[in-house]
């Protein structure tokens, strides 16, 4: 019987879906617009689209894989729980007070993002545990009862609790949460009730205290989207379906372990694209990358080495500028996996605006797909990043942008005129060079962060664009940070889609445990990774995973003692003896030189946090050889039009080639555009693009070849 993958990536603007067949390795796509007052309808739409087109029986489907933004909307848009939160008498307000950084040393009236439990839903109980696990003060059962009717008498219908060193002895919480979820059941209300020491096992107070606040704030909301989706795909494709969603570290799990640890699904679109990312250069020999993936809201970056995603274990969430490594107290910590990557508010729906300063901005606000980008010809009337680019011809105003959306030029045009140019008394073509410039300054920004910031030379790696709008801004942005190679995959708009069909089913699990690199410490290490694995495997247990694809791998968070912060060092296997530990500790002292530029060998290490991750064996998607051709590309030459070139900085006549005809060794020399249902490449003066043996397009310097 034949057999489907399916990937469906809900972003700001477009849904995109994309059926692997597992047989033939053919592959079918659909790009819809996203239905933001209903995400569950794009989601289905899409699915029924395909079936009623296709020779395909909605039985072939064991599973869907998707990328959602649900957690990430409800955090920004301060719609999840009416959250409450308890914990130890004398902490009522860690999550008010927080870490001691300034979001900007200059600016001295920029405001903290407000606790997403706010002090009225906020108690605290006696109960106290030490560092090390002992109890200091038994949980005062009755009070903490009282507290809990109180809290669900005000409202809430999902609790988190977070106590002091629950990490290290999790009992009073434990019993914490199992009288809440009587009084819920007493109370006749469906709550959530989600403790620290099972979300986020570690130590650092305010960060596990806000990932349980998280947590508990988007539970209930995913609940309520995922068991609609359930519904719908049971219905549409059949009853055995199971639906998996992709979590912030790039891994797939079920919908119970999904909405359990709902923090997890922030970055959940965004870490598919990196995978697939991943994937693609290790097919075409490429292990240096950077992955920039831009949409229609956002733009991501990622940086890989040995074509292996990056995982970070701590990001904000609820900011312009957010991801692994940027936290800056503007909005939410969490501490979990997540694909390192970073991100800001600059994607084709960007909307450009002017400040009281009389100062042109881009973003954070977009069109998303309602109204859209005035382009749309959908009663949008704000100029975006995309109305920019039509206006200077590099989206044609001939496309149709998912097959059912027509380019208005004079709705682009009307926009940027009257919204920026005539305020800022520029040409209409001027002030869209300028929202490109601003939203390119934004982009080109973290990719700095992912590179430069991390220690290592952008110029030594392979960029993979991609998104709808990745390709358009690709080579601007390669040029700027000095990038020779550029590879646009064959589907750079469905992408995203591709990675959930590619990923793993995969979960991790951590324990914070601060211990000395001694001797005779060596056994209680491997007794805690011995632990972990236990849990990696009554999760696998859970989710139904086959004993012969059953994975497990482990890292550590590693320190000199003294310092504050880890570094993370990965192992193949959890350790079995002492020799592998030991093995360990050399390559902490190497990441240490690599990341510091200094490193010691006699001093003293600890280990802070056991890490384990568990995952499903998946076969990769067999990928097929397009037809082969010469190095002339003409026959897929549909024309000509003029463009906006950084390079020459004016308008300049440019063939456009239709990507579907496109063929092995075609050769594009720049200016040029590429056009294709999902997404509009643009080739610039002094750029060539070699179309490879997959349907690949590979754009470098004129000057240099790969």
């Amino acid at each position: 019987m034949t057999s489907f993958r399916v990937g469906i990536d809900i972003g700001g603007t477009f849904t995109d879906h994309l059926w692997y067949n597992e047989e033939t390795g053919e592959v079918t796509v659909v790009k819809i617009p996203t239905t933001p007052r209903d995400l569950t309808l794009c989601f289905l739409n899409g699915l029924e689209r395909v079936l009623a087109n296709q020779k395909f029986r909605s039985g072939d489907v064991p599973y869907v894989a998707h990328g959602t933004t649900v957690g990430t909307n409800a955090i920004l848009e301060r719609k999840g729980a009416t959250l409450g939160f308890i914990t130890t008498r004398g902490f009522l307000d860690v999550l008010e007070i927080g870490r001691q950084i300034e979001p900007d040393q200059f600016d001295f009236t920029v405001d903290r993002a407000e606790p997403l439990a706010p002090r009225r839903l906020r108690r605290q109980v006696e109960e106290r545990v030490s560092a090390d696990g002992s109890v200091i003060t038994k949980l005062n059962e009755p009070e903490c009862r009282t507290v809990i009717k109180d809290l669900i008498s005000n409202g809430v219908d999902a609790i988190g609790i977070c106590f002091l060193f629950s990490f290290a002895n999790s009992q009073h919480e434990v019993r914490a949460q199992q009288i809440a979820e009587e009084e819920f059941r007493l109370a006749d209300v469906n709550g959530f009730v989600l403790i620290s020491s099972d979300i986020a096992a570690e130590f650092r107070e305010f960060e596990r205290a806000s990932t349980v606040a998280v947590a508990a704030y988007l539970a209930p909301v995913l609940k309520g989207y995922i068991t609609k989706l359930e519904q719908g795909v049971s219905d549409v494709l059949s009853p055995v379906s199971r639906l998996y969603i992709m979590q912030s570290s790039g891994g797939l799990v079920g919908s119970n372990t999904a909405i359990r640890y709902a923090h997890a699904t922030t970055e959940s679109g965004p870490a598919a694209g990196v995978i697939a990312a991943a994937q693609l250069g290790r097919l075409v020999g490429r292990h240096r990358l950077v992955s920039f993936d831009m949409g229609g809201t956002t733009a991501k970056a990622s940086l890989m080495e040995n074509a292996t995603p990056r995982l970070a274990f701590e990001f904000e969430v609820g900011t312009e500028q957010h991801g692994a490594f940027t936290t800056r107290s503007r909005g939410y910590p969490i501490r979990a996996a997540m694909t390192d990557l970073v991100e800001c508010s600059a994607g084709g729906g960007s909307i450009a605006w002017i400040d009281r300063a009389g100062i042109l901005k881009v973003g954070p606000q977009s069109a998303g797909s309602d109204p859209g980008p005035a382009s749309y010809g959908r009663g949008g009337n704000l100029p975006t990043v995309t109305d920019a680019q039509v206006v200077l011809g590099r989206i044609s105003p001939e496309s149709l942008l998912a097959e059912e959306i027509a380019v208005d030029k004079e709705a682009a045009k009307a926009a940027v005129e009257h919204q920026v140019a005539i305020p800022l008394r520029m040409t209409i073509q001027q002030a869209a060079k300028g929202i490109l410039e601003i939203a390119n300054a934004q982009m080109e920004g973290i990719l700095k962060v992912v590179s430069v910031q991390r220690g290592f030379d952008p110029r030594e790696f392979t960029m993979i664009a991609f998104g709808g709008a990745g390709p358009l801004h690709a080579v601007d942005l390669a040029s700027s940070l000095g990038i020779k190679e550029i590879i646009i995959p064959l589907y750079p708009g469905l992408f995203s889609a591709q990675g959930l069909c590619q990923a793993q089913i995969r979960n991790e699990f951590v324990k914070t445990r601060v211990t000395n690199w001694d001797e005779g410490h060596l056994a209680s290490m491997l007794a805690t990774a011995d632990d972990l694995g236990k849990r990696a495997r009554i999760w696998m247990d859970s989710e139904h995973i086959d004993l012969d694809k059953r994975n497990v791998t482990m890292s550590m968070d590693m320190r000199y003692v003294g310092q504050n912060w880890e570094l993370t060092v990965n192992l193949k296997t959890p350790p079995k003896s002492k020799d592998q530990l030991q093995e360990a500790k050399k390559e902490f002292i190497r990441l240490h030189q690599q990341m510091y530029g200094h490193s010691s060998s006699e001093d003293s290490v600890e280990v802070v946090n056991f890490r384990i991750e568990a995952f499903a064996t998946t076969e990769g998607l067999r990928v097929h050889e397009i037809d082969k051709g010469s190095d002339d590309a003409s026959t897929a030459c549909k024309g000509a039009r003029k463009i906006y070139s950084k390079t020459t900085d004016d308008l300049i006549n440019c063939l456009v080639y239709d990507r579907n005809h496109l063929m092995a060794g075609n050769q594009i020399v720049g200016p040029a555009v590429i056009e294709q249902l999902d997404a509009t490449t643009v080739i610039d003066t002094g750029f060539i693009g070699l179309v490879d043996d997959f349907g690949n397009v590979w754009v470098t310097r004129g000057d240099y070849l790969a």
